[in-house]
């Protein structure tokens, strides 16, 4: 049986839904800031530092909330999160990734990626020290594309094989899907 490998690290098709609902159980508000990722989105990204503390408090860092509400002006970091967001629209979450770097006094890429995997989960995926110790993929740009690129593979597998992701639309597996999956499985969550 062919496994989804994620650079030094694999995992089995049958355990990609058991990780995915661990994931899903420890970390709560992943659908909810999904949904205001969204809402942002259509109010023109006026709502940008509620979310950005949001995200950091759900990523267990409010403290880079502050920090990058202090080391940036209001219209910079909204207007790198709709630059971002533009980017994400074109399917290129890499540029997007780009982007949101630019903001002072944010963890690049971790918790950059953070962002980008609620405003798209259909194509973006967290990369942080967790995932990057286990894989190998590095922290950076490079790291973060090649992430994608496995996420991308695994799903591609998984509907290959018949395994339906349980809580997206037609069992579409999304890449945040994927990466959680991996997280869960990295860290041991239990059931």
């Amino acid at each position: 049986m062919t496994m989804p490998w994620f650079g030094a690290r694999e995992l089995a098709d049958h355990a990609f839904i058991d990780r995915l609902q661990r994931h899903r159980r420890e970390f709560l508000d992943s659908d909810s800031l999904e949904a205001a990722a969204a809402q942002l989105a259509g109010d023109d990204f006026r709502g940008t530092r509620r979310f950005l503390r949001q995200v950091c408090r759900w990523g267990g860092y409010y403290g880079i909330a502050v920090r990058v509400a202090a080391s940036n002006p209001d219209d910079d970091i909204r207007n790198a999160f709709s630059c971002a967001h533009e980017k994400l629209e074109r399917d290129d979450p890499v540029a997007a990734l780009r982007a949101i770097n630019r903001l002072r006094g944010l963890g690049r890429p971790a918790f950059a990626s953070k962002f980008l995997r609620f405003m798209r989960p259909q194509s973006a995926a967290i990369l942080d020290s967790v995932i990057s110790r286990a894989t190998g993929f590095r922290l950076n740009v490079q790291g973060y594309a090649n992430l994608l690129q496995a996420c991308h593979g695994a799903a591609a597998h998984l509907a290959g094989v018949g395994v339906l992701c349980p809580i997206r639309p037609n069992g579409q597996w999304y890449v945040a899907d994927i990466e959680a999956a991996l997280y869960a499985d990295i860290i041991g969550l239990e059931s």
